[in-house]
Parts: structure tokens; sequence; C-alpha cells
């Protein structure tokens, strides 16, 4: 068995977004390591991968208003909790994400304004507790989305009560000063309560997808980047300064009405996905992926494929996975959590994007290996499948059906599982429990 190396520091596996794990699972024999539950028996929410640590943060049971989150630093190796720290704010976990040293923890709720909240990442020892300088002072706002490239400058992702608007910014938190960023076109249709933008970083950047506008007059989807050093002025305590957007970075060149966008960051460039309806009849999408380098904003590659097979106007988004030979996965989710079985392969340089088939309906794209790609599929009775799919072997991923290297049923996993990768091995979470597979 070859140990998985890479940590799961954000909801999209890294600071990259990429859904890409050092390591080789191809000779694996799957098995159930361990299994944990909170004591206090509530919902598990979130998770992040640190070496052998998992960060996990969970919901107590009580009523809403009155419940303090708490979060938790599990042993990969042996499943025992290590320490838990409860948030004095009584709010949900609207983000988390793992620094150098910290663990960087955002909390909203209707009677609580958003807090930041940084902890020591071995200890949780608590180290910052900050109002958030990015948001006004309704309690109506929202963090839906923060990454951590250091401890000392934060990028968020906020949701304005007031404004009814969706805002992206650098916050540097000794400070506390802060720079934010709306789009021209402001809370995009369909934004308002709505999940996360997928944003990347890449270098000193923030990369922001912007989804087209239906007019007038009508826009083609795109992306902007904001930079770290757009963190403005503003006095300690203040909301600080508000930067002017600096233009669209680059445009797709789609005509049609931009159903979603996606951002996978790299060392030297950034992949934006879009996706449109590719008529008012057919059940079919149309894709165009763009490849831009990140020091000269030249366009790299450009793919434009069209997917079919279900209904397109439930389409709500992009699981995306770029591998170390540069190819790149997306996957189209549906309205309702379950996803096609089908993928799109798009491949490093010349060549054409193919299809390739994952499974059948409801198996999710997860993330990719040196060796393999998993993905997962939720079966009756809490029961889950993983399954490694072969990306080396002759044929494997070239043709319609890709290649089954191995395939577990983990029992008991719970409902509403979410996969992540790291050191550890692979860990499932539910709604109630974690539990760890590795390769015997």
């Amino acid at each position: 068995m070859s140990a998985l190396s890479s940590d799961w520091t954000h909801r999209r596996v890294d600071l990259l977004g990429s859904r890409f794990v050092r390591g080789t699972v191809a000779d694996w024999k799957p098995k159930v390591a361990w299994s944990w539950r909170p004591s206090h028996g509530g919902r598990v929410d979130q998770v992040r991968t640190v070496g052998d640590l998992i960060v996990v943060v969970t919901m107590p049971p009580g009523p809403p208003g009155w419940t303090h989150a708490m979060v938790h630093l599990v042993d990969g190796k042996t499943g025992k909790e290590r320490v838990s720290r409860r948030l004095p704010d009584p709010a949900p976990v609207g983000a988390l994400a793992v620094g150098p040293r910290s663990v960087h923890v955002a909390v909203a709720g209707d009677a609580v304004a958003p807090y930041h909240y940084a902890l020591e990442r071995d200890s949780l020892r608590p180290q910052r507790r900050t109002v958030l300088p990015l948001v006004t002072t309704g309690l109506e706002d929202d963090v839906l989305d923060m990454w951590a490239p250091s401890d000392d400058r934060v990028a968020f992702e906020v949701e304005l009560g007031a404004e009814r608007s969706r805002r992206f910014g650098w916050v540097d938190l000794p400070s506390r000063r802060g720079s934010l960023r709306a789009h021209d076109t402001g809370l995009a249709a369909g934004d308002r309560g709505g999940p996360p933008r997928d944003c990347a970083i890449s270098g000193e950047y923030l990369i922001i997808p912007v989804p087209g506008i239906d007019g007038p007059p009508p826009t083609a989807p795109g992306a902007q980047r904001m930079g770290v050093a757009e963190v403005g002025g503003g006095s300690d305590g203040s909301r600080g300064s508000s930067a002017p957007a600096e233009g669209i970075w680059f445009r797709s060149s789609l005509e049609h009405t931009s159903a979603a966008t996606t951002v996978v960051g790299g060392e030297s460039s950034v992949t934006c996905a879009f996706a449109a309806l590719a008529s008012d009849t057919e059940g079919e999408l149309l894709v165009e992926a763009l490849t831009i380098d990140r020091a000269t904003s030249v366009v790299r590659q450009r793919h434009v494929a069209r997917m079919g097979g279900a209904p397109s106007r439930t389409f709500s988004g992009f699981r995306a996975v770029r591998m170390p030979s540069g190819q790149l996965f997306l996957q189209p989710n549906v309205v309702g959590g379950l996803a096609w079985g089908l993928a799109l392969k798009l491949p490093n340089g010349a060549g054409a994007p193919d299809g390739v088939l994952l499974g059948a309906r409801g198996t999710s794209l997860c993330f990719g290996t040196d060796d393999a790609l998993v993905v997962l599929r939720e079966k009756a009775a809490g029961i889950v499948t993983l399954t490694a799919l072969d990306t080396q072997s002759v044929g494997g991923l070239q043709g319609r059906r890709a290649k089954s290297l191995w395939s577990f049923d983990v029992p008991d996993s719970g409902e509403g599982v979410a996969v992540y990768a790291g050191q550890p091995g692979i860990v499932l979470r539910s709604t109630k429990a974690l539990t760890l597979i590795t390769g015997a």
C-alpha cells in the first residue's frame, strides 16, 4: 500500500481547488480503519485533513441562536479525539480553512454578526477572535467560504444581507484592515442564499468566477482576480476599504446564457470551465474550458465540447479534478444532489475532449491520485460504494467506460456523505460520523 500524502485544507481539497492528492491507490485492499462520532450526538459539519490530524467542526443539538459550534482534532491513525474547543458565539460555522500554523473558522447566524477565529493548529488554543471587517453591521450577513494561504492574510466570500449582494475580499488579520470587491452586476440571479462560488487561490490572487447575465445587455461569463495587495486602509476595528473592480480578467466565448462556472488553480496557470444550455429544447450542455497563463494572461488552451444525456435545465455546477498530467475531469451535478454518471476528460495539449462513464447515475467524482480517479455512489440503507478507476493502463479512460481497479462497500455510512482524502487515508463524512478508509 502507498499512503496518500497531501492535506485537504479546503472544501475543494487545497487552496488551488484541484481535488488531487499525492499517492497511489491502485494496489489498495480497502478496509474500514475506524469510525468517530461526536460525544454530544449532534451534526458533523466540516472536515479538513492536515498530516495525521483531522480537523472537524460539529454542531451540538440545540435551538438555533443558542447552540455553540465545536472544533475537534481527531488523530488520523487511531480515530481518537485529541482535543476539542467550544466556540464562544452561538452560531453555525460558515467557513473553515487551515493555514500554516492556525485553524481559521468563520461563524455567522441570524442573531450574531460574523466572527473570525484563529486557533492554534495543534492544540486549538485561541489566538484571535474578531468581527470580520468585510461585512456590514446587519445580522443577515453570511460567510460562505474562506482561503488561508497564510495565517495573517485570509480571503473570504461573504453575502451581505442588507445590500443583497455577494462580495469577495482579503483581510489582514493583525490590523483588521480589509478590502472588498463586488462584481459590476452585483448579486447574480440565483446567488442569493446559494452555495459558494468555486474560486481558487493562484499566487497572490483570488480568482473569482463571474456568471453570465441575461441583460440587458447580456454579458458572457468570465473571471476576475483580486490581489492580496488590494488590502487597503481603514483603522483598527473598522470595516476597511472597498476596492473598485479592475474589470474582467478574461471572458468566455460562449454566446449562450451561462449555467455555472468553476475555477481550478495551478502552479503557473488557472483553468476556468464555463457551461451553458446548448439550446432551449435540447437536453445538452455546451462546455468551454480555458487555461490562462498566470503571469502573462495568455490563453494556453481552449477546449469546447457538448455533453448530453441528462436534463440540462437542472444543471447546478461542476465537480472538477485536475490530474498531475494536466488533464482535467469535469462532472456536472444536477439539482437534488444526484450527479450524472458521466464526466468530460479535457486533454493537456492537443486532442479532443472525451466522455468517460464513471458509473451509474448518482456516481460522484471525488478526487484523483497519481494512478486513479476515486468515485462514490450512495446506495440504500446508508451504504456507499467507493471505486478506484484506472488512469494508466492501456484503454483505461480512453473509451466510454472506465476500468475499475477496486470497489468497496462502506456500511453504516449515514446520510449526506462527503469524501475527503489526505495522509490518514480516505475520510467519509456523514451528518453523524466520520469513517476512515485505508488500504491493507
